[in-house]
C-alpha cells in the first residue's frame, strides 16, 4: 500500500532589488535580497497561486522545506563599485534560541558542505549571480530557480512573478543596476 506523502513544494529563490534609501555621506547603495519561497496556492481566503514563505500557515509543505524558515542571502552595491560585495549565505532570526539555532544549524552545514564542493569543482563564485545559481543547485532546485515580483502588464505567468534561470536572473539585475545608475547619474567613469 502506498504511503501518504506529500507533493513535492515547488521551491524558488525570490530576489529583490532594492535602491536603498539609506544613504550616507554622498553615497547611493542598492541591494538585493534572496529568501526561498514556495510558488503554490493558498489554502485560503483567495486561493491564489502565489509565492509564499516556507512557514507560511496557507501552505502544506515537508518540514525540510519549512526548516528553510529564515534562510537569507543580502548583497550591496554602491555608486562607486563595479559590482555586488558583501553577499553571504545566512539565516535572519529575530531572537536566537537553542531550538532555532538546532533547526538552522543542518541546514547551513549541509548548504555549506555542498557550495564547497562546487567551489572545489568550478573555482571561487566570482559574482553574485553565480553564487546564486550555485546556492540553487546546493538546494536541488530544478528548471527556474529564481522568482521576482512584478507589474500586472508584466505578469505573462498570472501569478504575479516571473520565473528565471541563471540567465535570466544576471540580465535583469544588470538591467536593474543600469537603471539605478542612470537614476541617480552615476557613470561609469565613478567606477573603481
Amino acid at each position: 500500500m502506498p504511503r501518504n506523502t506529500q507533493p513535492a513544494a515547488d521551491l524558488r529563490l525570490h530576489v529583490r532589488f532594492e535602491d536603498s534609501p539609506y544613504n550616507s555621506f554622498g553615497d547611493r547603495y542598492a541591494h538585493v535580497y534572496v529568501m526561498p519561497v514556495v510558488m503554490a496556492r493558498g489554502k485560503y481566503g483567495r486561493q491564489e497561486f502565489t509565492a509564499h514563505d516556507v512557514d507560511s500557515c496557507d501552505i502544506d509543505v515537508p518540514a525540510a522545506v519549512k526548516a528553510l524558515k529564515g534562510l537569507r542571502v543580502r548583497a550591496q552595491m554602491d555608486d562607486h563599485s563595479t559590482g555586488w560585495y558583501a553577499y553571504r549565505l545566512h539565516f535572519s532570526i529575530d531572537q536566537l534560541t537553542l531550538d532555532e539555532a538546532e533547526r538552522v544549524l543542518p541546514v547551513l552545514r549541509r548548504l555549506e558542505r555542498k557550495m564547497t564542493a562546487l567551489t572545489d569543482r568550478f573555482g571561487y563564485p566570482r559574482d553574485l549571480e553565480t553564487f546564486l545559481a550555485r546556492l540553487a543547485d546546493a538546494m536541488g532546485l530544478p528548471g527556474k530557480p529564481f522568482v521576482r515580483r512584478v507589474t500586472d502588464d508584466q505578469d505573462y505567468e498570472g501569478h504575479g512573478h516571473r520565473s528565471m534561470g541563471a540567465d535570466d536572473l544576471r540580465w535583469w539585475l544588470n538591467d536593474e543596476v543600469s537603471k539605478w545608475r542612470e537614476r541617480h547619474g552615476i557613470t561609469a567613469s565613478q567606477d573603481t
